[in-house]
């Protein structure tokens, strides 16, 4: 890709690349924008769900907000 194509699009050098090709062609974005895309699209999915973070920082054996599974 032509260092003019990269700077316009903003991608500097040592960014890491997703390339997708589909019957429409080729798509370029970076992980970064890859990663972004992919939160917005989940939060649109259930808003009042618990994130994945939020999960993993409850205690063992704790239900969403910190409660134990036990009620």
């Amino acid at each position: 890709m032509p260092a003019r194509v990269w700077r316009r699009l903003g991608i500097r050098p040592g960014d890491e690349l997703i390339l997708v090709s589909d019957e429409s062609g080729f798509r370029v974005t970076t992980l970064e924008q890859a990663a972004r895309e992919v939160e917005a699209f989940l939060s649109g999915l259930d808003s009042g769900a618990e994130s994945p973070s939020e999960a993993a920082g409850r205690p063992e054996g704790a239900g969403p907000a910190g409660r134990d599974d036990d009620g």
